[in-house]
C-alpha cells in the first residue's frame, strides 16, 4: 500500500529540521472488518486514496501507509492542519457502502525528529502517535507545538483542552482541538490518557482577580521542599475557591490526582483520617498509622478544607506527611495549624478602587468591582457597569471591604434592586445581606453566619468579651 501511495504523495526526502508529524488510524476498525469482511479491503483502499489526495494538495511527505494507518509528515505546520481538515472534510462526504462509514482520528505534533533518510525516529514521534490515540473518529487534536507554530489559520479555530498525561511521557501535552465548517464540534473529554483523577467539586462560577496569588500558589506547590501549604484569612475571603482552582491547576503534578476533602461537619481531630479515606474511597482508616499504611506509595494532593475547627489535627497531618513521601496537602483555615513544616499562604480581599476614583473605566480595574459585575449579571444579564453606576458599586465594594462572599451576597440582589438601592441596603446590617439559595453552606448564606462560624468557634470568655465590645 505505501509503494502505490508512495506516487501519489511529494516524492524525494522527508523534510528536516522543524517537522509537523501528523498520524491517522481508523477508529474501531475491527468491528467493521468483522461485519463486512469482503467490503473492508476496498474501503481501506479507498480511504488511504483520499487520504493521500489531501496529503499531496498541502506538501505532504508520506512517511508509511500500513492498512487501517498513516504517518505523513510536513515542513509547515500550517499545512498539515489545513491538509488534516480537508481530509476530514473529504471523508465525511464520501458515499461509503451502508455501514461502512470509515472514521478517522488524526493527531498532529510538531517538532526537530531524528532522521533516518526514509523516515522518523524518536520522542517527537511517540508524541504525534499519543496525540492521535487520544483523539476520536472525526476528530483532529494537535500539540501545543503545532497550535504554536502554525499561528493563525483561515478558517480554523483551536480549541484549548488542557493539558494531559500520556503513557510513557513524562511531561503534560496540551491539546487542542480543530474547529472548522464540516467537522464535528464537539466530542467526549480525549482517551486513552492518564488524567489524574481528581475529586474537586464543580465550581459554577468563574474565579475572579486573583491571577497573581495562583502563580505563587503554583510556585509552591511545585517546590519539593515545601509539603503543607495553608491558605489562611477572613471568612468570606475565597480560599476554598482559591484553592481548588490551584489544585486544577496543578493536577498534573500528582500521578495519583488530587482529592478534596470536606471537613466542615468535622468536631474533633480524630474524625479527620477517617475523613481522608472516605474522600480517597479507600478502606476505612480510624488512625493515622492506618491512613499512612494505605496511602503511603501514593503521589496525591490533599485538598483540607475548613481545618479551623480542628486544629487539634495538626500533628496528624505532620505525621502523614513524614509518613507519605508523595503526599502533599493544601489547608484552608481561618488561623495556621502552627507547625514547622507548613508554609501559610494569606489570603487577603480582593482590591479595592483607589480613594478618589471616579468613571467606569478606572473604577473597573479593582478586581472587587470585576466580580461585582460578573456576578450581577449573572442575574441580571443587561447589567452592566456605566457611568451612571459606577460611583455606587465602587461604594458597595468599599462598603464591604472587597470581601468576595459579601461581593457575591450583595450581587446576587441585582436582579431587583440597582447598586445605589443596594448600597443604601447594606448600610442597615449584616442582615440585609443574605442569599437563600440551598446548595450554599449554611455559613456563607449571611454575612452574620459567616461572622457566627468564627465566634462559634473561640473559647467563651472570647465569646464574652466580644459581646461586651
Amino acid at each position: 500500500m505505501a509503494a502505490e501511495l508512495s506516487t501519489q504523495v511529494v516524492r524525494g526526502h522527508p523534510p528536516t529540521g522543524v517537522v509537523a508529524l501528523c498520524f491517522c488510524d481508523v477508529e474501531d476498525s475491527t468491528p467493521f472488518a468483522e461485519r463486512v469482511p469482503a467490503l473492508y479491503p476496498g474501503a481501506i483502499a479507498t480511504l488511504q486514496g483520499i487520504l493521500a489526495d489531501c496529503w499531496r494538495r498541502f506538501g505532504g511527505f508520506l512517511v508509511s501507509a500500513q492498512g487501517e494507518e498513516c504517518f505523513v509528515a510536513f515542513s509547515d505546520s500550517a499545512a498539515a492542519i489545513r491538509a488534516t481538515v480537508e481530509a476530514q472534510r473529504s471523508l465525511a462526504a464520501h458515499s461509503w457502502p451502508e455501514g461502512m462509514a470509515l472514521r478517522v482520528r488524526i493527531g498532529i505534533h510538531t517538532g526537530e525528529p531524528l532522521s533516518t533518510g526514509d523516515g522518523y525516529v524518536g520522542l517527537d514521534v511517540h508524541r504525534a502517535a499519543r496525540v492521535t490515540a487520544a483523539a476520536y473518529g472525526g476528530q483532529v487534536l494537535v500539540a501545543a507545538s503545532t497550535r504554536e507554530a502554525a499561528g493563525m489559520v483561515d478558517g480554523v479555530e483551536f480549541m484549548d483542552l488542557g493539558s494531559f498525561r500520556f503513557k510513557g511521557l513524562s511531561a503534560p501535552e496540551r491539546l487542542f482541538q480543530l474547529v472548522a465548517p464540516g467537522l464535528a464540534p464537539s466530542f467526549p473529554a480525549p482517551i486513552n490518557v492518564l488524567n489524574p483523577h481528581a475529586s474537586l467539586p464543580a465550581q459554577a462560577t468563574r474565579l475572579v482577580g486573583r491571577e497573581g496569588e495562583l502563580r505563587a500558589l503554583s510556585e509552591l506547590l511545585g517546590r519539593r521542599d515545601i509539603r503543607l501549604v495553608t491558605l489562611t484569612g477572613t471568612g468570606g475571603t475565597g480560599k476554598t475557591r482559591l484553592a481548588i482552582a490551584g489544585a486544577n491547576q496543578e493536577a498534573l503534578r500528582f500521578a495519583d490526582g488530587v482529592c478534596f476533602v470536606p471537613l466542615a461537619a468535622d468536631r474533633e481531630a480524630a474524625q479527620v483520617p477517617v475523613s481522608i479515606a472516605h474522600a480517597l474511597d479507600i478502606a476505612e482508616a480510624k488512625t493515622v498509622p492506618e491512613l499512612a499504611a494505605r496511602i503511603r506509595e501514593l503521589k496525591v494532593l490533599l485538598i483540607l478544607d475548613n481545618c479551623e475547627q480542628v486544629l487539634d489535627a495538626g500533628p496528624m497531618v505532620a505525621e502523614i506527611l513524614a509518613g507519605c513521601p508523595g503526599v502533599k496537602v493544601l489547608a484552608t483555615s481561618r488561623v495556621p495549624f502552627h507547625l514547622t513544616i507548613e508554609r501559610e499562604f494569606p489570603v487577603a480581599p480582593l482590591g479595592l478602587p483607589n480613594d478618589g476614583v471616579t468613571g467606569a473605566a478606572n473604577v473597573a480595574r479593582s478586581s472587587a468591582v470585576q466580580l461585582f459585575v460578573e456576578r450581577a449579571a449573572e442575574v441580571r444579564p443587561s447589567f452592566t457597569l456605566t457611568e451612571a453606576n459606577a460611583t455606587a458599586v465602587a461604594a458597595i465594594c468599599n462598603r464591604l471591604d472587597g470581601l468576595p462572599l459579601a461581593i457575591e451576597l450583595v450581587a446576587a440582589r441585582s436582579k431587583l434592586l440597582s447598586p445605589e438601592h443596594l448600597l443604601s441596603r447594606i448600610e442597615n446590617g449584616l442582615d440585609a445581606v443574605a442569599n437563600g439559595r440551598a446548595d450554599i453552606p449554611e455559613r456563607h448564606r449571611s454575612l452574620r453566619a459567616a461572622i457566627s462560624w468564627s465566634y462559634d468557634l473561640i473559647p467563651e470568655d472570647e465569646q464574652l468579651l466580644f459581646r461586651h465590645l
